[in-house]
């Protein structure tokens, strides 16, 4: 909602709100409204996910072997209740290759965990600090993997809101991605639907291979440019502006993403990333 004041008349746009079908739905408006916050920046929609069986199959973006990954979304969490699954590419074993996580810890917020497979047998993770993902606010949440670092701590690291979340680290992460083959998905880890998110996603990146931002200049252009245009460019970005319930373009590459289980009010979320 939005009041736009002019020199003679005050103006005062409501957005109405919907619901979301018979699952549990955030609030969100008819029709989405464009924010303008920077010269080159606009967003005009973000995501809802329901928590059940909804999920978008961006299909197999090759992490293979890169040697630098970063992962960039936005997230709105509603209730942290459970494991909920932001984005992956893992299998149905699950044992390759990585995938995002927002874990409660029994407060009033979530915690990051970050799953990765050096060898497609074994399973590592990045737990972080309880309670540092707020529920029901807009949060940063970005990960950033360097296999040419010395030591877990310096391999992956992540960040919420451009600050570095600390954390605590199981097995060893190795000094190359995993290759594998399986889908990469938004809303959940895989397409066998474990642990789906619960809440709101927007504007979707990874960089993968090459010399990476950082987090903290991720987080800092927020406001200043599209995804497609920050330098250097993401790998993939979704940034759901024109997606639908049949179609999520890659404003950034080639890995459309086709939702399973959507409804087309879920892409009509004024409710957007800040």
């Amino acid at each position: 909602m939005r009041t736009i004041f002019a020199l003679i008349a005050v103006c005062v746009l409501c957005a109405t709100a919907e619901a979301g079908g018979n699952r549990p739905k955030l609030p969100r408006a008819k029709t989405p409204v464009t924010r303008t916050t920077g010269p080159g920046y606009s967003n005009l929609q973000s995501v809802d996910f329901g928590g059940t069986n909804e999920y978008i199959n961006v299909g197999d973006i090759a992490t293979d072997a890169a040697t630098r990954v970063v992962w960039s979304a936005w997230v709105f969490q509603a209730n942290c209740v459970a494991q909920e699954d932001v984005f992956g590419k893992w299998n149905a074993s699950g044992t390759q290759e990585w995938f995002i996580r927002l874990d409660a810890t029994g407060g009033t917020a979530c915690r990051p965990v970050i799953f990765y497979s050096p060898n497609g047998t074994t399973t590592v993770f990045f737990n972080g600090a309880a309670d540092s993902i707020a529920e029901n606010v807009w949060v940063h949440l970005c990960a950033s993997y360097d296999g040419g670092g010395a030591a877990n701590a310096d391999r992956l690291k992540v960040w919420g809101n451009g600050t570095e979340i600390s954390g605590s680290y199981s097995g060893t992460f190795g000094t190359v991605m995993h290759t594998g083959s399986e889908p990469a998905t938004i809303g959940t880890r895989n397409v066998g639907l474990a642990n789906p998110t619960i809440g709101l996603v927007d504007e979707v990146a990874i960089w993968i291979g090459g010399t990476p931002p950082s987090c903290v200049d991720i987080y800092n252009a927020r406001t200043l440019v599209d995804l497609p245009t920050f330098s250097p460019a993401p790998t993939h970005c979704w940034d759901f502006n024109t997606a639908t319930n049949a179609t999520v373009p890659d404003s950034c590459g080639a890995a459309t993403g086709t939702p399973a289980n959507m409804e087309a009010g879920d892409f009509s979320n004024a409710n957007v990333a800040p």
